[in-house]
């Protein structure tokens, strides 16, 4: 049997905030030109302080926190990441989910 199932999943950046952050004000721009370059990618802010993250099974340890979820697996990444950081980190392979 094929398993169809990853082959249906987008590739996703979430980003995990919180309000207050002086990191999170500070990566905003870097993240809006890179949202606005890739304007096909799903790129979605999360308040850390809500109930997304654990939903989605993200632990914060620090703001902002970058999570790459993509058919093949996913990598996360604690503090900002400049346009160019965020170009290599949606880019480079990830480790396969077992």
């Amino acid at each position: 049997m094929i398993d169809f199932s990853s082959a249906l999943r987008p590739s996703a950046l979430y980003v995990v905030v919180q309000r207050g952050c002086a990191a999170c004000e500070a990566a905003e721009p870097e993240l809006a030109a890179f949202a606005s370059a890739h304007p096909g990618q799903i790129v979605l802010r999360l308040d850390a302080s809500g109930p997304l993250p654990g939903r989605l099974g993200i632990r914060v340890r620090a703001t902002p926190t970058y999570l790459w979820r993509t058919p093949d697996g996913e990598k996360i990444h604690e503090g900002s990441l400049t346009t160019k950081e965020l170009e290599r980190f949606t880019s480079e392979p990830v480790e396969a989910e077992e």
